[in-house]
């Protein structure tokens, strides 16, 4: 429990002064956690015998990545047609979540397809969110209650869990969840009632509290489609990168779901 702690404080430190900075930095770390977690899932996809076609799958992350850097009017990202294939991704990821089933393309190539398409409909939108309207206060808004819903999450399942929420996984409880969505509601609270009196920046609260109960549901539906994919391949952690944690995709799984949605709904 201190390790995780520990490693969660860096990770806060890190993530702060990136978000604060933006721009190029932004850009560089979501880049580099965005190829980190594509290697972990290629690692994964091994062990079910795919051979995927790794540096094509990185070059092609890279390039969207990149790209989106080149595109501060978002002219390719508000297209209809990449909304729909944004939005497709996790619509699908809830609909294995619905039949709690992993669907892994039999060829190599439509397997790195996979993992390419996930990766880059979603880690991309990390810096999106951040480079869009309004985009520190927003993108703050979006991790400070994914956070808060997690962290509560853990802490009320532990404390009063009695029920199951998901065979998924057995860990976690309805109590746990609900605790969760309270616990990202007070933070939202808590986080306009500060831009409101030190910033003077005023949030709509009845959007912004609805917003953050959406967040908290999604988020843990992300976080319930992590478990089944690393259940689907018989991994506790996608990695061992962080300490505590496990890898990049077991850190960012609850805001992979969250932020191709909120950059539409800001932008």
């Amino acid at each position: 429990m201190i390790q995780r702690a520990i490693t969660a404080l860096i990770l806060l430190g890190i993530a702060t002064v990136v978000i604060a900075w933006g721009g190029v930095t932004m850009l560089l770390w979501v880049w580099l956690i965005s190829i980190t977690a594509a290697y972990e899932m290629f690692e994964m996809l091994k062990k079910q015998g795919v051979v995927p076609y790794r540096w094509i799958g990185y070059a092609v992350i890279s390039i969207v990545i990149v790209g989106a850097y080149f595109d501060p009017h978002f002219i390719l990202w508000g297209h209809p047609i990449v909304r729909v294939c944004a939005l497709g991704v996790i619509a699908g990821a809830f609909t294995e979540l619905g039949y709690r089933q992993i669907w892994i393309p039999p060829s190599n190539i439509l397997a790195t397809a996979r993992v390419v398409g996930f990766i880059s409909l979603t880690f991309t939108y990390i810096f999106l969110l951040r480079a869009g309207a309004n985009g520190l206060v927003n993108f703050l808004f979006c991790i400070l209650v994914v956070w808060a819903t997690d962290s509560m999450a853990l802490l009320g399942g532990r404390i009063l869990g009695r029920t199951p929420l998901s065979q998924i996984s057995p860990k976690k409880t309805l109590e746990g969840a609900l605790i969760g969505l309270l616990g990202g509601l007070f933070v939202a609270w808590v986080y306009m009632q500060i831009l409101g009196t030190v910033w003077h920046i005023h949030l709509n609260p009845l959007f912004y509290s609805i917003l953050a109960v959406g967040i908290g549901v999604v988020s843990q539906l992300g976080d319930l489609h992590e478990s089944l994919f690393k259940r689907h391949f018989r991994v506790k952690d996608s990695s061992t990168l962080l300490p505590g944690h496990g890898g990049i995709y077991d850190r960012a799984d609850s805001t992979l779901m969250i932020v191709p949605i909120a950059f539409y709904i800001f932008n």
